[in-house]
């Protein structure tokens, strides 16, 4: 999928409601599908397949034991194993839009997309939506057909006039045909709806580019990396806009900073590329998640630590890397809730307890932070950070003296590392 419409279809998957009434009766299957669905709701998805698996055993007549078991294969990205469940659903439940709506994603996730395509047409022949007129038009882009696809998009709007998805793509559409003007109507029309879609603001930032228009391309790329400082394609072309304005020394920070998160890139692509020939681990999607953090691609940083917990990861590191990733998004208070169990499970670990201090700074709650920074510092005086931050925290409560003070140790610390 192009990495400029990626978006996380995992919210999109509905867990399936079940097709028929489950009752007690039920006897021996239904005992182990309900121990299936505790384990889902504890996101224990080892041991929720074995309960599906044996309730399906069982009763493998039951659709609604498939579509949960599909459901955990989803989650844990097993895709074709999804598809060969959801399939045995829609032949039992042919007219369900549901089940070909699923279908659908599955298959665009596979890169089957004209299977897709059927899928779709089928859920809307059914009950049209606008999600499911919109990955239809998704999949027609993929394909190449796009007559089809600007159709398809306008049919989503017309079912829902802020799906900023469809509207970016037919903007995208627009950029690709040169057609410059109306592609940045569209992008603004998409920025009027969601000022923080990111991925509206890139290409906003490439239509003035295309244009000449250097200095809104800077601005547009500005913003763009202020939602997103992971942004490969934000760094390298704001980087060119700043050359072509003559602000050379901008440009060159930039384009270095592109070729440094870029080896970070390759070094992601490649240990991905090593984990799909190994069993899957906690341990293994944690180092995942902290080689994405390191590349600031904290949203990706939070669906590996995410997996790892669900692998059985019950870490202190594992944690932390979540609490991080979910700061770095702007989820403070999810962040502080992670930090706080974790400093639980140890109460020794330094970057928990700074992490809270960084949070509870960023909600403007200034007398906790300065707690938790102290603590930080009774932990290690030289943790320079905790010094940075509780200065901050003083200065905004009007306490110059002390956060000059905090400031003066900082740089003591500073100047003893660098002898």
């Amino acid at each position: 999928m192009n990495q400029h419409f990626k978006i996380t279809i995992l919210q999109c998957f509905s867990l399936l409601l079940c097709l028929q009434e489950v009752t007690a009766d039920e006897g021996q299957a239904n005992t182990h599908y309900e121990e299936g669905l505790r384990y889902t709701q504890q996101e224990n998805y080892a041991e929720a397949i074995q309960s599906f698996q044996e309730a399906i055993r069982l009763d493998p007549d039951n659709p609604t034991y498939h579509s949960n078991l599909s459901n955990i294969y989803y989650i844990l990205t097993q895709y074709e194993e999804a598809l060969e469940e959801l399939n045995k659903v829609a032949k039992v439940t042919p007219d369900n839009t549901k089940i070909h709506y699923n279908l659908g994603l599955l298959y665009g996730k596979l890169g089957r997309f004209d299977q897709a395509i059927i899928e779709y047409e089928k859920a809307n022949a059914i009950e049209p939506y606008y999600l499911q007129y919109r990955y239809l038009g998704e999949a027609y882009y993929h394909e190449k057909r796009n007559d089809d696809a600007i159709k398809t998009f306008h049919r989503a709007i017309a079912l829902n006039p802020k799906d900023v998805t469809s509207h970016n793509y037919l903007g995208f559409i627009l950029l690709r045909n040169r057609q410059l003007d109306e592609a940045i109507e569209k992008f603004k029309t998409v920025l009027d709806i969601d000022s923080t879609y990111v991925v509206a603001q890139y290409n906003l930032g490439n239509a003035y580019f295309k244009k000449n228009q250097f200095e809104e391309a800077v601005k547009a790329f500005e913003k763009t990396l202020a939602l997103n400082p992971g942004h490969l394609g934000g760094h390298y072309n704001l980087g060119n806009a700043y050359n072509r304005i003559g602000e050379l020394e901008k440009g060159r920070q930039q384009l270095e900073f592109f070729e440094k998160l870029s080896g970070y890139n390759e070094e992601i692509e490649s240990y991905i590329e090593d984990l799909t020939m190994l069993p899957p681990s906690a341990e293994r999607y944690t180092h995942l998640g902290e080689l994405y953090n390191r590349a600031l691609r904290f949203q990706d940083g939070l669906e590996a630590f995410k997996r790892a917990i669900a692998l059985g990861g019950e870490k202190v590191r594992t944690y932390y890397g979540l609490a991080y990733s979910y700061e770095r998004v702007g989820a403070y208070e999810k962040s502080i809730e992670i930090l706080m169990k974790n400093l639980e499970r140890s109460p020794s670990h330094i970057d928990s307890q700074f992490g809270l201090g960084v949070c509870y700074i960023r909600l403007g709650k200034l007398d906790e932070a300065i707690e938790a920074l102290k603590k930080t510092l009774e932990k290690d005086p030289s943790y320079g950070e905790a010094h940075i931050n509780l200065s901050i925290a003083y200065e905004r409560q009007g306490r110059l003296k002390e956060a000059k003070e905090e400031m003066e140790i900082y740089e003591k610390l500073i100047n003893q590392k660098s002898k």
